[in-house]
């Protein structure tokens, strides 16, 4: 079945799948949809599972179907197609996903051609979208100094205490997975944790911020690490941590 398309979003089209949901979001691909349903405000996972699953209808179509059907089904195949191109991202993974999507058009129309299925346009957007997701965090606002004299300041002692719980996560990560940086990327769900240290009022004994400076000694100090004198606190880290000219760091 040649499923050839345009990759350019016709949104006035796309904007009108609302008219009837019923007949423009068959429910074997969409299944049950409520009436006001747009397309255009859809995830990207959804959007990328109903693409799959409307080129599989239009290639499980009968040798006899009519050009009307053919249509029909190639043109829902078009519109989710051109919507996860121009859908928001909000990290690498999404970005994947539309790659991923390219790929399987690509597959279904047995082509090799990027041509047929990216423009100059939609490279531009998927190259932009990348670099916004993989670009590393900057700190919002002024670190402040880390020390006054010999004597650490608040923000010094939180500092050597992150210096301190990242040695602690990466040796668990290596202990856990093999790998030190595994626990780095991503954030474990427990419900006894979130349960005990959950947002809300009474329910984050270890993450209320007037607190965190204590709790930062009292570790500190149990591993004979001392929470007063400056010593040697990582001198590049603090050249890092103060610099006004931290790349992208929008000081607020």
């Amino acid at each position: 079945m040649d499923m050839a398309i345009s990759v350019m979003p016709d949104t006035a089209a796309v904007t009108s799948f609302s008219e009837d949901v019923s007949e423009c979001y068959p429910a074997e691909i969409f299944g049950q949809l409520s009436d006001g349903f747009r397309l255009q405000d859809q995830s990207i996972h959804m959007l990328v599972h109903w693409h799959r699953k409307a080129i599989a209808a239009v290639e499980r179509l009968p040798s006899d179907a009519s050009e009307y059907e053919i249509d029909a089904s190639c043109e829902i195949v078009r519109r989710l197609y051109a919507a996860i191109l121009t859908a928001k991202t909000y990290g690498a993974s999404h970005v994947a996903l539309k790659l991923q999507a390219v790929l399987t058009k690509l597959d279904s129309e047995k082509s090799n051609s990027i041509e047929e299925a990216l423009d100059v346009d939609d490279i531009r957007r998927l190259a932009a979208e990348l670099s916004d997701a993989i670009k590393p965090s900057a700190p919002v606002k002024k670190v402040g100094a880390l020390r006054r004299g010999r004597k650490l300041t608040r923000t010094g002692l939180l500092y050597r205490y992150q210096s301190f719980l990242m040695k602690e996560l990466r040796t668990l990560s290596l202990n856990l997975y093999g790998d030190q940086d595994c626990a780095l990327e991503y954030m474990a769900e427990d419900d006894a944790v979130n349960l005990r240290c959950g947002h809300g009022r009474h329910k984050y004994p270890f993450f209320d911020e007037s607190k965190l400076a204590d709790r930062a000694r009292s570790v500190l100090k149990s591993l004979k690490i001392d929470t007063k004198q400056f010593d040697v606190l990582g001198r590049h880290s603090v050249t890092w941590a103060t610099s006004e000219s931290w790349p992208s760091r929008t000081a607020k």
